[in-house]
This record gives C-alpha cells, sequence and structure tokens, in this order.
C-alpha cells in the first residue's frame, strides 16, 4: 500500500524496512465492539460469549493442516492472548450460567480489578468498556464493551504484489467477519477483506 504513496528510493521507506527487519511484528489484532443502550447487562455479557464462543472455536484450514484458534493465537504467560470484559469470569460460560445477576455484575465491576483473573496481568476496565457512566460515584452503565483477540502474524513474501501478508490469518479473519456480519449490535470489526 505504501508503494502507491511513498517514493521508492525515499529515507521512510528505507526506515521503515530497517525498523521491520529488526522489530518484525509479533502479532496483529482482531477487534469487534457490541453496543446497546446499557452493556451492564446479563444479556449483554451472553451475547459477547456467545460470539465469543463462536470466534475462539473459528478453524481454517492452511496449506492443508486444520487450523484451531489455539494454533492460531499469539500467546502471552502460555495463554492466548485475548481482551474483553469476560476476562472477569475467565471467559468461561458456566461461570456466566451461575445465576449471574445485573447487581452481581456491577458488583464485580466495581472491584476495579488491577489483574485480570484470566492473563494474571494489567487490566483496565476502560479498554473493554466503554461510554460509562456514573451515579453517585458508583458506575451505574455503559454503552459498549470491546473484545480484541491477537493472532499471531507468520508472514510471509507473497511473489506477486511483492508485499508481506499472513495467509492464515486473512482466512482467519474472514471468518471472524463472516460471524460479527451476523449481529446488528456489532458496530465495529476489523475486516480484511
Amino acid at each position: 500500500m505504501e508503494k502507491m504513496w511513498v517514493p521508492e528510493k525515499s529515507q521512510a521507506l528505507k526506515d521503515k524496512v530497517w525498523v521491520e527487519a529488526r522489530f518484525p511484528e509479533k502479532f496483529h489484532s482482531a477487534v469487534f465492539i457490541l453496543q446497546h443502550a446499557n452493556v451492564l447487562t446479563v444479556e449483554s455479557l451472553r451475547k459477547m460469549m456467545e460470539i465469543h464462543s463462536r470466534v475462539v472455536n473459528i478453524t481454517i484450514t492452511s496449506e492443508g493442516k486444520k487450523l484451531f484458534w489455539t494454533d492460531m493465537c499469539f500467546r502471552v504467560g502460555g495463554k492466548c492472548a485475548m481482551q474483553s470484559i469476560l476476562e472477569l469470569w475467565l471467559f468461561k460460560k458456566a461461570e456466566l450460567e451461575k445465576n449471574l445477576t445485573n447487581e452481581e455484575i456491577f458488583c464485580e465491576l466495581e472491584k476495579r480489578q488491577t489483574f485480570s483473573p484470566y492473563s494474571n496481568r494489567p487490566f483496565s476496565l476502560e479498554r473493554v468498556v466503554g461510554g460509562l457512566t456514573y451515579k453517585d460515584g458508583n458506575i451505574s452503565g455503559a454503552r459498549a464493551f470491546k473484545a480484541s483477540y491477537a493472532v499471531e502474524s507468520k508472514l510471509e513474501l507473497d511473489k506477486s504484489s511483492g508485499e508481506e501478508i499472513d495467509r492464515r490469518a486473512i482466512m482467519w479473519e474472514k471468518e471472524f467477519a463472516n460471524i460479527l456480519d451476523e449481529y446488528d449490535d456489532v458496530v465495529y470489526f476489523t475486516n480484511t477483506k
């Protein structure tokens, strides 16, 4: 793409090649945003879990080999790198099915956990919940949930274009987009079509 806009012999292009050679991209994120009038409800969390379950069950076939999410994900500390409100419930459907109430959701959020129970890495509520509203200093609602999935980069040179591409990730992201196209309340998702 930059070949269209940046002269071939420019210093900027030389610098980009130098940086990419020394600091290769290790992953890229597939992201979606779910929006409701208030997402802090059992119904919205269950919708997130439904979408999440479908996303992590995407399978593709690349070079004759069937690949699952666990084959494609970028790992941190041995776990697939994912960020979502669902981290607070360990990305487990059973945790959401334990008679969870709207009040319990607010209680969980008010704890303001600094580390994810899923990854044991720093957790920021503002990174996965948008449009937070407050009443008397307490969370009273939110407009959106954001989820991201880190896909490990496996770049290879495409001889026809001369660009480095990740064919596996492109196939996976097409399936990701096909799933998210089915949801009217998903207002944004990354798409490499």
